[in-house]
């Protein structure tokens, strides 16, 4: 199940439970990163997919792209995080997405990563997978997969009974969660 979300600025589309068949990459490589509890990691969130893409203008440049993965919850004290490299870009993307190019260059890995694991604790000890993302020419960057990343793990961690706020996605609604333990 998709849903779009439109605001004054751009829009954005969140995939729960399915990602997009058009946005599959096909990995030359793997960058892996961890996230380790010493003591206390918090429970798992379920097995899950979950992908997101937007398209926002800021005057004079935007930001866009798709990032989407797979989390697979396991019974050690870590997060992995695997993100699936490209060389070339493949096929361009489908729908309000048309202007991106299948693929995630190199350079933009070590933001998937970073927002990845900006939030571990909302999806607890497991391993994600991020094997979908379409970049755009001009309007993609490191900050910009930083975000997408931060959103797919939000709907991983969302139940599937839970319709998705409009302020959980970065960009398109209200502010960052308080990280764990903040009060």
């Amino acid at each position: 199940m998709h849903q779009d979300f439109y605001r004054p600025a751009g829009d954005a589309t969140a995939w729960r439970d399915e990602l997009p068949d058009w946005s599959r990459v096909s990995p030359v490589g793997l960058v892996v990163g961890y996230w380790h509890w010493r003591a206390g990691a918090p429970r798992s969130a379920a097995a899950r997919t979950a992908a997101w893409g937007y398209r926002v203008g800021f005057g004079g440049h935007g930001e866009c792209g798709v990032l989407g993965g797979r989390f697979e919850p396991h019974e050690y004290p870590y997060l992995a995080v695997s993100v699936g490299a490209t060389v070339d870009l493949g096929a361009k993307g489908s729908g309000r997405f048309a202007p991106t190019r299948v693929g995630l260059p190199l350079e933009y890995v070590g933001g998937v990563l970073a927002g990845a694991l900006q939030e571990p604790a909302a999806l607890g000890p497991g391993t994600l997978t991020f094997d979908h993302a379409a970049v755009h020419d001009v309007d993609s960057s490191w900050e910009a997969f930083r975000v997408l990343a931060i959103g797919v793990v939000r709907l991983l961690a969302l139940p599937s009974d839970v319709a998705i706020p409009g302020d959980l996605l970065p960009r398109f609604g209200g502010s960052f969660p308080a990280a764990p333990g903040d009060d």
